[in-house]
C-alpha cells in the first residue's frame, strides 16, 4: 500500500465520517443493515477520484456497514505470498483480502492477479470472499483483461471493491463489470469540518486561528484529505501564516533554492530525496507537483541560470520526459528524483 495517513485516519473514521458522507453510498449502507439487500446482491464496485485517500476511506466505511463493525476497530494483517513465482504482500482481516497494484514490478502484478483467481475459484462457505483491490488503474491492458475474466467467471463467489484515481486508464469492458461511483473532491463546509475536528484538541488554536487555517487550506488549488490531516497534525499554525499557503509549493520552492546555491554533490540528492518523500508521503499527486516544478523555474529562470536563459528549454524537456514517464510506471519518486537531479546538474553546468 501507498505510504500515507490513512491508517491513522480509519482509526478516527467514525466520528468526523458525517463530514464526508456520500449519498449513493450511504442508501447501500441502509439497504444492507435493513436487510433489503444482502451481500450477495451486491455488484462489484469502482470508487475513483483524485483524492485517493478519501476513495479508501469510503470503501472501508462502506466494508464496515457490510460486516456490522466498526471501522475504528478495523485492523488487517501484513501476509506475504511465496506460492507463485514472485514474493508479494498483502493485507488481510477476517472479512476482505486488500491488495495493493502500486508496484513498479509487473510480474509482481501478475502474480496478485494469480492469487485473486485462485482464491475467487473456491466457493466461500457462508458468503463471499471480498477483494479490496487499490490503485486498480495501475494495472496494464493485458493484466486488465486477464481480471475481466476472473470477475466474470467468479461473480457467484466473490465481491470485487476496487479504486483508482485515473479511470480512463481502465478499458470500457472491465469498467462494465462494475458499479462506478465517483468521489468528488471535499467541499469547503466539509473541509471546514474535518479541519475542526483534526485540531480540536490543539488548545492553542482560538476561533480566530481557526477561521485563519481553514482560509489558508480552502485557498490550496489541491485539497486533498491526507494534506489536510497533515497541515492540522504537524504544523497548523506555522502554516496559517505563510504568506504562500501552498505547502507543496513552498517546499519544492526551498528546494530549488537549495539546489541552487549548493555544490555538493551528495547533499543535493539527500535534500532530493527528504523533500520528494515529504511530499509523497502525503498523497500530493505527481501532475500536480509538476506543474509547480515548472512554475516555480519559469518564474525564476534569471535566478537559477543567470548566463543562460535559454536554459528553460531544457527543463520543459526534462518535465515532458518525467510526465511520459509517470504514465508508464508505477513509482514517481524515482523519476521525480531523477527529473530533478537534471535540473540541478544544468543548473550547475550552465552557470
Amino acid at each position: 500500500m501507498s505510504t500515507d495517513v490513512r491508517g491513522e485516519l480509519t482509526m478516527d473514521l467514525d466520528n468526523f465520517y458525517q463530514h464526508i458522507h456520500h449519498p449513493i453510498i450511504n442508501i447501500l449502507e441502509t439497504q444492507l443493515q435493513a436487510q433489503t439487500t444482502n451481500l450477495h446482491e451486491v455488484g462489484n464496485i469502482m470508487f475513483y477520484s483524485q483524492d485517493l485517500t478519501l476513495c479508501v476511506l469510503h470503501m472501508y466505511h462502506f466494508l464496515a456497514k457490510c460486516f456490522n463493525f466498526e471501522v475504528s476497530s478495523l485492523k488487517t494483517t501484513d501476509v506475504v505470498c511465496n506460492d507463485f513465482s514472485t514474493e508479494f504482500t498483502y493485507k488481510t482481516n477476517k472479512h476482505f483480502i486488500e491488495i495493493d497494484m502500486d508496484t513498479c514490478l509487473n510480474k509482481e502484478k501478475t502474480c496478485m492477479i494469480e492469487f485473486i483467481k485462485s482464491v475467487s475459484s473456491i466457493p466461500h462457505m457462508f458468503s463471499k470472499h471480498v477483494f479490496v483491490i487499490i490503485n486498480f488503474d495501475k494495472t496494464n491492458k493485458q493484466q486488465q483483461s486477464r481480471l475481466r475474466c476472473i470477475i466474470e467467471k467468479s461473480f457467484r463467489n466473490t465481491l470485487f471493491l476496487t479504486q483508482c484515481c485515473n479511470i480512463s486508464k481502465i478499458d470500457n469492458p472491465l469498467i462494465s463489470r462494475f458499479d462506478c461511483i465517483r468521489i468528488p473532491t471535499l467541499k469547503e463546509s466539509q473541509i471546514n469540518g474535518l479541519v475542526s475536528h483534526f485540531v480540536k484538541d490543539n488548545t492553542t488554536i482560538d476561533g480566530k486561528k481557526m477561521k485563519k487555517l481553514t482560509t489558508s487550506i480552502n485557498a490550496s488549488s489541491n485539497v486533498y484529505i491526507s494534506n489536510i490531516y497533515f497541515i492540522c497534525k504537524t504544523n497548523a499554525l506555522v502554516f496559517g501564516k505563510k504568506q504562500n499557503n501552498n505547502f507543496a509549493q513552498v517546499e519544492l520552492q526551498k528546494l530549488l533554492d537549495y539546489l541552487h546555491k549548493t555544490t555538493i554533490y551528495i547533499n543535493a540528492i539527500v535534500r532530493i530525496r527528504t523533500t520528494l518523500y515529504l511530499l509523497l508521503h502525503y498523497n500530493i499527486p505527481p501532475t500536480y507537483l509538476i506543474k509547480i516544478i515548472l512554475n516555480i523555474v519559469s518564474c525564476n529562470v534569471e535566478k537559477y541560470f543567470p548566463t543562460n536563459p535559454q536554459a528553460m528549454h531544457h527543463i520543459v524537456h526534462i518535465v515532458a520526459t518525467l510526465e511520459h514517464d509517470l504514465l508508464l510506471a508505477s513509482k514517481p519518486v524515482i523519476h521525480f528524483e531523477k527529473a530533478i537531479i537534471e535540473v540541478y546538474m544544468i543548473m550547475k553546468k550552465l552557470n
